[in-house]
């Protein structure tokens, strides 16, 4: 059982670490790969909502919301978000809603 549980948590970890290599400062950064996420997801059919927060710095951050779980659009892992990144929260439907390239 312990070893499942293990796969079950590493395996996606793994492959979030792949993602995250992809990131290039202020080049490819977490907006690129939310956009990038919303469009893999969605062509499945599971709807994906981009969620952009700010932190008390006004260091902004966008994460992907699936099924009412926020995945963090770097590193693919759920992660609370909504904790780290709790100023002026918004919800977009898709990429266009949002505006940003």
């Amino acid at each position: 059982m312990i070893i499942i549980s293990l796969i079950i948590f590493l395996v996606p970890c793994y492959f979030g670490y792949l993602h995250s290599l992809d990131y290039i400062d202020d080049v490819y950064v977490c907006r690129h790969m939310g956009r990038d996420l919303e469009d893999t997801i969605e062509s499945f059919g599971i709807p994906v909502t981009l969620v952009v927060g700010y932190n008390i710095n006004s260091e902004g951050h966008l994460w992907i919301n699936i099924f009412g779980i926020s995945f963090d659009s770097v590193y693919l892992i759920p992660t609370p978000n909504e904790l780290f990144y709790p100023y002026d929260i918004e919800y977009y439907e898709d990429w266009d809603d949002y505006g940003v390239e």
